[in-house]
């Protein structure tokens, strides 16, 4: 029997430097040629030969072109606002089923009423972490990592976390950005990243803007991998997965939380407690195998 054909359509043609990119297509790809290769190939680019379309997030018209020209089961899967695209109606009438990555984004995607059904694949852990890494021995140093004008969705902690002592690492695009101690900033590399959060004892994490009840926990759960407990603040997904492991006074929403917070976390001991149940089951529950697994499973139940 022959190996059914994949090919993806990526929304950045530089697809390691896009936390998205990498995270809902350049992992999987390379998931389903190591772990399903006995019935699928996989790759990346339109190829009008191949047997499943998935697009992500990609609304132009030539991608709307490719899904037109496709006679293969054809999969739209997206993890930002897209719904006010010009071509997003026509898209939608020429896919087969739709995926996104939290509860959140399809219950809203629902509302449309596209007539599509939308199914949620997790994000997967970023990074290439596999194995369980401990929390580093570091103490008052705080970290925050994301897209440089998202650090407004943290800009209320700033003036408590440094009247408590502590220094803040911004991992970011650092060219435009001017700190002074005991703010620092870090220049953003996928080879670098793991081993400069590591440098930090916590990270803070907050969602910016309307859309932060429907936004994903990748960041919390990359974090959480690296050894680095997060602190969160305003948004859904982190939430819950914080509650979901009883830690409830890592969810922050004021000065006294902050401090309460950031005051057990100084302590080896309180990360290893706060680490113990959830960083396995991420490394054992969000993998990029796993998640491909449901992907696959998605795929055959429907294609």
């Amino acid at each position: 029997m022959l190996n059914k054909k994949i090919c993806w359509v990526p929304m950045y043609s530089n697809i390691k430097e896009f936390a998205s990119t990498r995270i809902r297509l350049h992992y999987p790809n390379e998931s389903i040629n190591k772990y399903h290769n006995e019935k699928y190939e996989s790759k990346i680019g339109f190829d009008i030969e191949t047997d499943i379309l998935i697009i992500q997030k990609r609304i132009d018209n030539q991608t709307l072109n490719y899904v037109k020209v496709f006679d293969g089961f054809k999969v739209f899967d997206f993890d930002d606002p897209v719904h006010d695209k010009p071509l997003f109606n026509e898209m939608m009438a020429n896919v087969d089923i739709v995926t996104t990555d939290t509860l959140g984004r399809k219950e809203h995607f629902d509302s449309l009423k596209t007539g599509k059904e939308c199914f949620v694949i997790d994000d997967c852990l970023d990074y290439g972490i596999v194995d369980i890494l401990e929390t580093p021995d570091v103490k008052n140093k705080l970290s925050w990592f994301g897209n440089y004008p998202n650090v407004q969705s943290i800009r209320w902690m700033m003036p408590h976390i440094i009247n408590s002592n502590y220094e803040l690492n911004l991992i970011t695009d650092v060219r435009y950005i001017n700190a002074e101690p005991p703010i620092f900033k870090t220049a953003w590399s996928l080879d670098t990243f793991v081993d400069e959060l590591r440098k930090s004892n916590v990270c803070v994490l907050s969602h910016l803007g309307s859309d932060s009840g429907i936004k994903s926990n990748n960041k919390m759960i990359a974090s959480i991998a690296c050894g680095v407990p997060a602190i969160v603040n305003a948004s859904r997904s982190y939430e819950e997965l914080a509650k979901e492991f009883n830690l409830n006074f890592a969810i922050v929403n004021d000065e006294h939380s902050l401090k309460n917070a950031l005051s057990i976390l100084n302590y080896a001991d309180s990360r290893k407690k706060y680490l113990s149940e959830i960083q396995p089951y991420i490394l054992n529950s969000l993998s990029t195998k796993v998640i491909t697994e449901k992907l696959i499973k998605l795929i055959e139940k429907y294609a």
